[in-house]
């Protein structure tokens, strides 16, 4: 059925509300079979198809993604509505279905139409073209029609230059213009084709010679933005100041196209806070934009600032271990000049040039709290949450897995959501400082001494892991340990000396070889994953490429053609290679896009 549709329509991507009419081309007993549905049922079934007919299907069009055929249905109703409301397909790029329109389906409110347009000229969703040509987006959707050449020669000879605008919509009457422009986001076009080089080296020097260049350059930048504040200045006054927040209005009569959309706020942020576009800053001087107390800040003047802020953080938080995304709010009493500020980046940064600050600079930081060892900083946490849990508890049996409540007032501030059972579990199995000893038994901490630990012998310590995996199968079902995976020290269910142990590192160290080699048959005898998915695909594809060479009678070093598939049924291939796309493997492994980390036994194989 999909074969008598896809000669009927010219393609296969069939709607799913489809049913077989009662007529020719199609047959009699099938007339009423209700084919989208069919095929979604096939989808979400794949893996109990056979190879060859997935491969059939897949060589007839069959698209296998459910989300994809979903995401193509809700299109094409959006291209469908479009055309209802408005009699054309000449549809932006920045197009959104309006939220308030009873002209739409309610479940097509906010939907993207322009920005879904612009993937498939990208490239996307290639299996629906023909459907997508049948709805007349032929000509929007075929970059090769667009001519551009001729299209750039009028707006030079229009404009004087090729800067063109991102904004720039060429007028659908404008009989200047190619007829395939006309219409269309020229300038959007323009952005897409040439700075994402998705045109040939060819055309790309040809269009270069032309005079077009990035539309992002500084020089047009600043023109942009000389532009924006004439108007805004125009509209609202000379004296009145440009809110950070100001976004030029889209279909605005007051700004020009091309500058609809312009974050002129932010661009304004950027010049006068930070220093941006240094060498333009008389022309915005010129303008009334104040730009005086811009100054490049060295090391040591970021240090005063980010001294000052963290004594602010200091009493909000309790605490100066500031989290690297942690970014100034805009409340009291942070100081308004620093609004937006990025603390934590600072302070970061600040941190990992410590060499490079002054005496007085590092001085007034480490007197504003400022934390320059993070190992330290968690042992002083550490230390602090075994005094106050044994304040609170009256003992020190701090259990494995806990962890310091949120918005407990019993704890400090700088404690909430610390994990202080895991950490302190972890102090006792390395060894501990003389200090922290002598405090910690003063709390009642008992020690028990221990003297260097006698080598096990490895036929009981591979026992041990071997009743390790057991029981971790038995609780899970599986034995694909994360490699996170800790065995608590008191789960009786586990072998002792495995108590505590991080047995996802332990099976790591199993298949890299490191552990317990001379039985890796034996452990994947049992089940557990030994050899990694990339080692066992590169395996069978060297196995495959013999045999093809055994069959064919080829020299040591011959790759099948791109397009060759291993037979289903073959007596000379052994069934698990069956359907096996081996060309295809074979030159994505050649131009290394594939198993790149098998690469020195794909060269042994003569692969590569």
């Amino acid at each position: 059925l999909l074969e008598i549709y896809r000669k009927v329509h010219q393609h296969s991507s069939v709607p799913l509300s489809f049913i077989v009419p009662a007529e020719a081309p199609w047959p009699s007993h099938a007339f009423g079979v209700t084919l989208g549905f069919h095929l979604t049922v096939l989808r979400k079934h794949i893996k109990l198809i056979a190879w060859a007919d997935e491969r059939r299907l897949t060589e007839l069009g069959m698209c296998w993604s459910q989300q994809e055929v979903l995401r193509v249905e809700k299109f094409v109703r959006a291209v469908q509505a479009y055309q209802t409301v408005f009699g054309n397909l000449n549809i932006p790029w920045r197009y959104i279905v309006p939220s308030d329109s009873k002209d739409w389906d309610t479940d097509l409110h906010g939907y993207r139409l322009g920005k879904f347009i612009e993937y498939i000229q990208q490239g996307g969703y290639a299996l629906h073209i023909r459907r997508f040509y049948d709805l007349g987006l032929e000509y929007h959707l075929n970059r090769a029609r667009f001519d551009l050449k001729n299209a750039l020669e009028v707006y030079k000879g229009i404009h004087g230059h090729c800067g063109v605008p991102t904004h720039f919509m060429v007028d659908a009457n404008d009989d200047r213009y190619p007829a395939s422009i006309r219409g269309v986001d020229f300038g959007r076009m323009c952005r897409m084709l040439l700075l994402a080089r998705k045109i040939s080296h060819e055309d790309l020097e040809s269009f270069k010679a032309m005079g077009l260049r990035s539309i992002r350059g500084t020089d047009q930048t600043a023109d942009r933005i000389c532009s924006a504040i004439r108007c805004f200045q125009q509209v609202y006054g000379v004296t009145r100041e440009i809110p950070t927040a100001f976004v030029v209005p889209e279909g605005s009569s007051s700004y020009p196209p091309e500058l609809w959309g312009m974050a002129l706020g932010e661009y304004l942020r950027r010049i006068t806070r930070l220093g941006q576009l240094e060498a333009y800053h008389d022309r915005f001087r010129a303008l009334g934009i104040a730009i005086e107390g811009v100054v490049k800040r060295d090391v040591g003047q970021w240090s005063a600032i980010v001294a000052q802020l963290l004594r602010i953080y200091e009493r909000q938080y309790e605490s100066t271990c500031v989290p690297q995304a942690f970014v100034v709010p805009r409340e009291k009493p942070w100081p308004e000049e620093y609004h937006d500020f990025a603390l934590g980046h600072k302070v970061h940064m600040l941190r990992g040039k410590k060499k490079l600050l002054t005496d007085h600079a590092y001085q007034n930081l480490t007197d504003a709290g400022m934390i320059w060892s993070l190992r330290q900083y968690n042992a002083e946490c550490l230390d602090q949450g075994v005094e106050v849990f044994k304040a609170i508890h009256g003992h020190l049996d701090i259990p494995f897995e806990f962890t310091v409540p949120m918005n407990d007032r019993q704890w400090p501030q700088r404690l909430w959501g610390f994990n202080l059972g895991t950490r302190f579990y972890r102090v006792g199995q390395t060894r501990i400082k003389p200090e922290r000893y002598e405090r910690w038994t003063a709390l009642g901490v008992v020690f028990t001494p221990r003297a260097r630990p006698q080598k096990i012998e490895a036929k009981a310590r591979y026992a041990d892991i071997l009743q390790a995996f057991r029981v971790f199968h038995a609780k899970h079902g599986h034995y694909d340990v994360p490699h996170s995976y800790f065995i608590a020290p008191d789960d009786t269910a586990y072998p002792e000396r495995c108590r505590g142990k991080n047995l996802g590192r332990t099976l790591q160290k199993i298949r890299e070889g490191v552990l317990f080699p001379q039985h890796r048959g034996d452990i994947e005898a049992m089940g557990i994953r030994v050899r990694r998915k990339n080692v066992l695909q590169a395996e069978l594809i060297c196995e495959a490429v013999q045999c093809y060479r055994q069959v064919h009678g080829f020299e040591a070093t011959a790759i099948p053609p791109r397009t060759y598939v291993v037979p289903s049924e073959s007596n000379t291939f052994p069934e698990k290679m069956w359907g096996m796309p081996l060309g295809k493997l074979c030159h994505r492994i050649i131009h290394k896009q594939y198993l790149l980390k098998c690469r020195d036994m794909l060269i042994a194989a003569g692969i590569v």
